[in-house]
């Protein structure tokens, strides 16, 4: 979600996609989930980030490719640095923030 949103937000289509959600899960609150899932990454991040190095690392020992769990501790390691961001309301003010805090310290 984190990563998705905030490559729409840098295209200006972030509504569009968050839209898109209602077909495949309707419901008319995407806004505030969308803001309350990544909300949890920005204050849980660190932890989430462990747990998903743990994860990559038992995919790892499986013989298998562990990229989908590392870039997800990445993205959780990013996003746990940025927690200041998750006092916004809106989904709109929330990724501006992020997005404002990547020029600071890439993604």
């Amino acid at each position: 979600m984190l990563e998705s949103l905030l490559t729409a937000r840098h295209h200006e289509v972030d509504d569009a996609v968050i839209d898109s959600l209602h077909s495949l899960f309707p419901s008319d609150k995407w806004h505030d989930t969308a803001r309350y899932m990544i909300s949890r990454a920005l204050t849980h991040g660190q932890r989430r980030a462990e747990e998903m190095r743990e994860a990559a690392r038992t995919v790892s020992e499986a013989g298998l490719s562990s990229r989908m769990s590392s870039a997800c501790a990445d993205w959780e390691d990013w996003a746990s640095r940025h927690p200041e961001a998750a006092t916004h309301q809106g989904i709109d003010a929330m990724l501006d923030a992020l997005l404002a805090a990547r020029e600071s310290r890439p993604c």
